[in-house]
């Protein structure tokens, strides 16, 4: 039975679709831990390993710091990525974590998603912006694994 509306699968294309690709693909979030920047600290630069049984195709981005509880948010931080297997930025320049990372209620949605390799890793360079402040940043990309297995 087709969809009543053209050009749309309907739901026995759907169930079937389903069924082909379970296990094959899921949702996942990679995460990093807690990325504790001193007062006049270093940045920090985490990395999200990708799984070696799988490639990682990022759909979105979210960021939050222990700063973005501030009544006057001014302490902002600017997040770089990078692509371990492609040696590609993802960006010209270091930008500040409102333009680049959403919160779980609002998350920064990819206008073109990313692919990352199984077995490659996803760089952060996280760099805070007063240096007068200390901050704990914790970064979560979500997206869906793609299992070669």
């Amino acid at each position: 039975m087709g969809s009543a509306y053209p050009g749309l699968p309907g739901p026995d294309e759907l169930r079937a679709f389903r069924e082909n690709i379970r296990g094959k693909m899921g949702w996942f979030w990679y995460a990093t831990a807690n990325q504790a920047i001193a007062i006049g600290g270093p940045p920090a630069s985490p990395q999200l390993q990708i799984d070696a049984r799988s490639d990682f195709l990022a759909l979105e981005i979210m960021a939050v710091s222990d700063q973005d509880a501030v009544a006057v948010p001014v302490n902002f931080y600017t997040i770089e990525i990078a692509g371990s297997s492609s040696g590609r930025n993802y960006q010209s320049a270091p930008l500040e974590n409102r333009l680049v990372a959403g919160t779980g209620q609002r998350p920064h949605y990819l206008a073109i998603p990313i692919m990352f390799q199984a077995s490659s890793s996803i760089a952060l360079t996280l760099t805070a912006l007063n240096p007068l402040v200390a901050y704990n940043i914790r970064v979560a990309v979500g997206g869906v694994k793609f299992y070669t297995e």
